[in-house]
């Protein structure tokens, strides 16, 4: 019995050790237009907001048959192209995807409130297992007529943390 426990181990094992990944699919560029503003000597303080699955990310954290035990953490950080410290730049998770683990469950949870994305890495939701299609909606505020007209971008990177 000893012999066939050791074997198990070491057969299971490698299987855990499959590489995780995440993958983000979607973009978007939004234009602000000075005749929102309708009243001369008004600034503008609306916001401006994507689709609700304007970007789609998946998790996989193994292709196990153990992946439902394998939690993980999505940090959210941007890397400033051309940007105005005055714009705001927020993300949300705006559903629970797809769940693809086979045997375990999966589930995910937080980040179902606008988050404010910095450019240093911040904790916006968690799960366990592999989850595909799960929808995030974006939303740019601080703009205004102080602002000078131009085009800024930055980019909004995913992390995948294992747990």
């Amino acid at each position: 019995m000893k012999l066939l426990f050791t074997y198990l181990i070491l057969i299971c094992i490698p299987r855990f050790a499959n590489a995780q990944f995440i993958t983000v699919t979607g973009s978007w560029n939004p234009s602000v237009s000075n005749t929102q503003i309708s009243e001369a000597g008004l600034n503008y303080t609306g916001s401006t907001s994507s689709l609700s699955n304007q970007v789609l990310i998946r998790v996989m954290r193994s292709t196990s048959f153990f992946s439902g035990l394998l939690t993980w953490r999505v940090d959210v950080s941007k890397s400033d192209i051309n940007w105005n410290n005055n714009l705001v730049l927020s993300n949300v998770r705006t559903g629970n995807g797809t769940f693809q683990s086979t045997f375990f469950s999966s589930g995910i949870s937080g980040g179902t409130t606008f988050q404010t994305i910095t450019n240093a890495n911040t904790p916006f939701f968690n799960g366990n297992g592999n989850i595909t299609n799960i929808p995030i909606q974006f939303q740019l505020s601080g703009y205004s007529l102080l602002i000078p007209a131009g085009t800024y971008s930055t980019n909004v990177i995913y992390t995948l943390i294992a747990l």
